[in-house]
Parts: structure tokens; C-alpha cells; sequence
């Protein structure tokens, strides 16, 4: 399910690059112009007084740096082939490298399915073992009938017949009671109570997996969208002036990169869990016998529910985290929003504060004037 989700984001790669040629297209004269220029201001910059071999290291330093910004990031050719591709696939090169089997371990889709395996998993044999209560229908048939019956008349003044007419009909009515709806009335109680124990577990298990999905989901597509506006910020690297927007382009990189990482990890060591988990049931199912109880317990179901809540709870905090690695407001470092904003507030009170004390004194002075008038 998940793999068919992210290889079909992944299939937007190609566009993302026809509109990458089309803004080196786009820029490129521009770009060349403004490097004209501060090429100019560069040799006129050498005429201060600079000795030779100053000049020269310098001259040699920025021939290198240009013509390595310059061939990654404007030529089309080398930035598709080669900046493209480590963009776009930094997080799950990580993820990869992390598990130890860079060239065939599996990417985040895998990863939920094999989530969603664990889960159903565990679902199914807890139905099934609530099922395996039901009692068997016979086999046998019903025993046959006297092969002479010779009825004998009842006289219509005979209570005793009646009566005992009437109790073998009674334990005939409790026999047939007792077959339909004994065993089966415990086990149709025990199907539902596993029903509820399931769309609890499924609850827990779909939150996580929605949220950890969309994450990922942010990560590769805003390394796609950061992939396909690299030219721009490579040409930003070439001026002192406008320098930095490369360093936060490369952040941002390094940001969404790492908390693809990070909630791979999760996801891993969530499937790691509930393994230990699904084992544990298996065995407690085996030791206590089929049949003599639910298969998932009260305190089975709070843990699975709980392992749950704790991974959404460190899946939230996945993307501060990392944003606080690499800097930027960028995946919920809604903290550093609060921790800006706060000078302003403070700011604005003080402001506030000294116009209640302006009106205050202005109200006093024009009361005073008017009763000095008035005497």
C-alpha cells in the first residue's frame, strides 16, 4: 500500500526536472551578467596595493570555487545526473546506510508495510483465536426409530401420561438449548470482545502510521521541490553578498534528510516491538491452550495500545528535533516562532503601558485646566 504511494510521488521526479532546465535557461543570462560585473570589481580590487603572490593565491582560490559552484550547479548535465539524484535520495541513502544494506534494505513504504503486516497479524490470530471456541456441528445423525412402534391409546382421564409427556418434551427443549447456544453463546461474546480489542488496536496503529506517512511524505517532497530550485541557490553562492541563501538552501537539505532518517528509525524500531509483542501472544497462547481465553489480554491490549501512543508521541517531536540540528523554523520549531516573536510582545506592552501613562497624564492636565477656568 505505502510502497505504491512512494513510488508514485517518486514518478514526479522527471517533472520537477524539465522544469529545473527551464529555470537554468532562465537565469543564466542574468546570472552571467552580475558575474561580469563582480568579476570587474574583483580586478579592480587588485589594484590596491596587493602584492603578486596575494593576488595570485587569491585569483587561484576563486577560479577553483567558482568553476566548482559553477559546473554542479548551472550545468544541466551534471546537476540532473549528479546534485539531482543526492537531493532527492539523501534520507533514504541514510536510512539505507543505517540498517547496513545500502544497496537492497528497504525504503519508507517498505518500512509501513512491514508495520501493517505486524498489525494484522496480530488482529487476524486474535479473531482466530476467538473462533476457536466455536463448537463443531455433529456429525452423527439422530438415532433411528423403533422399527414396529405400537402406539398405545392414552385415555383422555390419564394425568400421568401428560405429565410425563410433558417433562420428556422439557428435557428435549434444554438438551436442544444447551447444544445451540452453550459453547456458541461464549464464543459469539468472545468474537465480539476480540472485534472491540482490534478496532482499538487498529485505532492506535492507523494514527501512527498516518502521521509517520505524512512526514515522510513532507520529506520527500520537499527534498524534490529543494532539488528542483538548486540552480538558483547555486548562483546565489557565486556573491559574498547572497552566500547565505546557499548555506540555508544546504540546510534545509540536511533538515528533511535527517528526519526522513529519524522516523525510519521509529518505524523500525516500532516493528522491532510489536515482533516481541506478537511473539509473546503466540506463546501465551500456546502455554494457555486454545479456546480457554482471548488471545490479546486487557494488559496485552494497553501495551500494544500504549507502544502506540509513545512512538506518535516521539514522532511528533521528530521534526523539531531536527530543525534544531540544522537551524530554521522548518518542520515545527514553533518554539523559536514563540522565542522571536517574544522581544516584539515585550515591545509592544512597554508601548501600550506608556500610552495608558500618556492618556493618564493628559486626562489630569485637561481636568486641572478646567478647574483652574472655572474658579
Amino acid at each position: 500500500m505505502f510502497v505504491e504511494l512512494f513510488d508514485a510521488m517518486s514518478a514526479n521526479a522527471n517533472t520537477l526536472q524539465n522544469g529545473m532546465t527551464n529555470i537554468v535557461n532562465v537565469i543564466s543570462p542574468l546570472l552571467i551578467t552580475c558575474f561580469s560585473g563582480y568579476v570587474l570589481m574583483i580586478a579592480v580590487s587588485y589594484w590596491q596595493g596587493v602584492g603578486f603572490e596575494g593576488v595570485l593565491v587569491d585569483v587561484l582560490k576563486r577560479i577553483f570555487f567558482l568553476a566548482f559552484v559553477l559546473g554542479l550547479g548551472l550545468n544541466v548535465g551534471t546537476y540532473t545526473g549528479t546534485v539531482f539524484p543526492l537531493v532527492t535520495d539523501l534520507g533514504t541513502d541514510l536510512s539505507q546506510a543505517w540498517n547496513g544494506n545500502s544497496g537492497s534494505s528497504q525504503n519508507a513504504g517498505q518500512s509501513l508495510d512491514g508495520l501493517v503486516d505486524k498489525v494484522i497479524q496480530i488482529t487476524d490470530t486474535n479473531m482466530e483465536q476467538a473462533w476457536s471456541g466455536l463448537p463443531e456441528q455433529p456429525t452423527t445423525p439422530n438415532p433411528p426409530l423403533p422399527s414396529n412402534p405400537t402406539p398405545s391409546p392414552t385415555p383422555s382421564g390419564n394425568v400421568g401420561s401428560v405429565n410425563n409427556t410433558g417433562d420428556g418434551l422439557g428435557s428435549i427443549g434444554e438438551g436442544i438449548t444447551s447444544a445451540l447456544f452453550g459453547d456458541t453463546l461464549n464464543t459469539m461474546v468472545s468474537v465480539v470482545l476480540a472485534f472491540v480489542q482490534n478496532v482499538l488496536i487498529w485505532i492506535g496503529a492507523l494514527v501512527f502510521l498516518v502521521v509517520a506517512a505524512a512526514f515522510l511524505m513532507l520529506t520527500q517532497y520537499t527534498l524534490l521541490l529543494l532539488a528542483a530550485v538548486g540552480p538558483i541557490f547555486f548562483g546565489f553562492a557565486v556573491f559574498p553578498a547572497t552566500r547565505q541563501f546557499f548555506g540555508a538552501w544546504v540546510g534545509q537539505i540536511l533538515n528533511f534528510a535527517f528526519l526522513n532518517l529519524f522516523i525510519n528509525v521509529l518505524v523500525t524500531m516500532s516493528i522491532t516491538t510489536l515482533d516481541g509483542t506478537l511473539d509473546d501472544i503466540v506463546t501465551t497462547a500456546v502455554n494457555s491452550g486454545l479456546g480457554s481465553t482471548l488471545l490479546v489480554s486487557a494488559s496485552t491490549l494497553i501495551k500494544i495500545v500504549g507502544e502506540f501512543i509513545l512512538f506518535g508521541v516521539i514522532l511528533l517531536q521528530l521534526p523539531t528535533m531536527a530543525s534544531s540540528l540544522f537551524g530554521g523554523l522548518t518542520g515545527g520549531g514553533f518554539g523559536s516562532a514563540a522565542a522571536t516573536a517574544l522581544p516584539y510582545g515585550r515591545s509592544a506592552k512597554k508601548a501600550a503601558q506608556g500610552a495608558v501613562s500618556g492618556a493618564k497624564s493628559m486626562y489630569s492636565k485637561v481636568r486641572g485646566g478646567n478647574k483652574i477656568s472655572s474658579s
